[in-house]
């Protein structure tokens, strides 16, 4: 794995294997924090162990696979422990 400390939508997505608008999209609907320096978006590191935990399932989702009404917050959890 990457020893730097946040990565790039590319580097993410070539780990994770999506496609770069993938994560794009999640960072634009706030499913995964990001920061932005500048015009570039990076992510840290610790959100592919978030990714993994959550699995394929929105966290959104019920025990349907069907999307609540109120929108998930990433902000409400701790990411760097």
């Amino acid at each position: 794995m990457i020893d730097r400390p946040f990565l790039s939508v590319a580097e993410l997505a070539d780990l994770i294997g999506v496609s770069r608008r993938t994560i794009y999209n999640l960072c634009w609907r706030k499913e995964i924090p990001f920061v932005k320096i500048g015009n570039t978006v990076r992510i840290h590191r610790d959100v592919v162990r978030l990714l993994a935990e959550r699995g394929s399932r929105h966290p959104d989702a019920n025990a349907h696979g069907q999307r609540e009404a109120s929108p998930h917050r990433w902000q409400d959890q701790e990411l760097l422990s």
